[in-house]
């Protein structure tokens, strides 16, 4: 393929995929978002799976770092089927699913490996899940999605033990306690930001709406005119 030919298919594609479904405004919206978070995610996730692999020579295994890719990179994929069937929430849900479980499965590796750094990198990850579930689900379920996020944390925590964060004067309890108080004031501060901003588009919703009336009456009443002028014009 020609780089011509490979721009204009990649046009066509970037069309045909970030272009909403939806009729309605709001949803339309919501789903647009939803496109664009998945398509960030699946190359984040692409990128993240060649790196384990040719970066870090991780052997895949039925439990180990590639897997845990591989089966986070299907759940993506499986949302962009629900999205494509115009199932904008349970896409969003099962994003933020796939998200959540997924970040557990690379934590609980790099416990059971027992690398401190790997694992307190990986537990900064959860605060992708609330920002995530803020750009896809309706606001209602950010503050949920938070504390359900939290406690996956504190689930992947005391499953595996780890004996290196004694060492290094990291006491288990501490991280619990921050990492959960850290996500929901994330939570609600993504809440509140969410309120604002569905305020804002709520108001812009309005006034198109209000413009679209104000628009059809002053046709109507162009075209009333018309008519009067022309029955005048008869008489």
């Amino acid at each position: 393929m020609t780089p011509s030919g490979f721009m204009g298919a990649l046009r066509r594609w970037n069309r045909w995929w970030f272009e909403p479904r939806a009729i309605d405004r709001d949803e339309a919206f919501r789903e647009r978002v939803l496109r664009s978070t998945l398509a960030f995610i699946i190359l984040l996730g692409s990128l993240s799976f060649a790196s384990t692999i040719l970066l870090f020579r991780d052997e895949l295994t039925l439990v180990s770092f590639p897997s845990v890719h591989i089966v986070s990179l299907v759940g993506c994929f499986a949302s962009a089927v629900l999205l494509q069937r115009r199932q904008v929430k349970a896409a969003g849900w099962l994003l933020v699913l796939t998200l959540l479980f997924g970040i557990s499965g690379f934590l609980l590796l790099a416990r059971q490996a027992e690398t401190v750094v790997n694992a307190m990198t990986t537990a900064v990850s959860y605060m992708i899940v609330p920002i995530v579930a803020t750009l896809v689900l309706p606001r209602r379920f950010i503050l949920p999605v938070s504390v359900m996020t939290a406690l996956m944390y504190m689930l992947a925590q005391f499953v595996i033990p780890m004996s290196g964060t004694s060492a290094s004067g990291l006491s288990l309890d501490q991280q619990v306690v921050s990492m959960l108080l850290l996500l929901l004031a994330e939570g609600v501060l993504l809440r509140q930001l969410r309120v604002e901003f569905d305020a804002r588009l709520e108001a812009m919703s309005r006034s198109i709406l209000e413009t679209d009336q104000a628009r059809k009456q002053a046709e109507d009443a162009r075209q009333r005119a018309e008519s009067a002028d022309k029955a005048k014009s008869q008489f």
